[in-house]
């Protein structure tokens, strides 16, 4: 899967070339700034999206799991009804 985060356009190993390169081509680095910049808002955005979904779903599963005890209990009573008007 291809990603579209934006890599820079050098990878420098010291200060001091980092420096010389952004000098030297800064029109690449601010470009890089900028695609940076709307990579983390756009995934950022997914990350909050994606925790109110879990969020969400936290509470149906809560929800689905109180239904399924009141119907297990309801079950229970049902039962020991028909057993007594069996006997």
């Amino acid at each position: 899967m291809e990603s579209d985060r934006p890599l820079p356009p050098f990878l420098p190993e010291t200060q001091a070339q980092f420096i010389e390169h952004v000098t030297t081509h800064p029109e690449g680095w601010f470009t890089y700034c900028q695609l940076a910049y709307q990579y983390i808002e756009k995934h950022g955005n997914t990350q909050e999206e994606l925790e109110l979904q879990a969020l969400r779903l936290r509470t149906q599963i809560n929800e689905i799991e109180e239904q399924l005890y009141t119907a297990n209990q309801d079950k229970v009573k049902l039962s020991s009804i028909v057993e007594f008007q069996e006997t």
